[in-house]
């Protein structure tokens, strides 16, 4: 008889909740404001010890 099985090396890691929020107060200046708010409880264990998480703003050039 032969079995098969699969196992998985990837620990499993919650996904943040992420809310973003963009305003836009002063349409005349083509600025916009961006808040992020991020979970702890959501985050796994190891990141939510060390309360430190890495985030980057995309970069958006106008006309490309």
């Amino acid at each position: 008889m032969t079995e098969a099985r699969t196992v998985s090396l990837s620990p499993t890691v919650k996904k943040p909740a992420i809310q973003y929020q963009v305003f836009m107060p002063h349409p005349e200046s083509h600025l916009f404001e961006v808040s992020l708010r991020v979970k702890l409880e959501q985050l796994s264990p190891s990141l939510q010890k060390d309360r430190k998480l890495d985030l980057k703003m995309p970069v958006w050039t106008p006309g490309s």
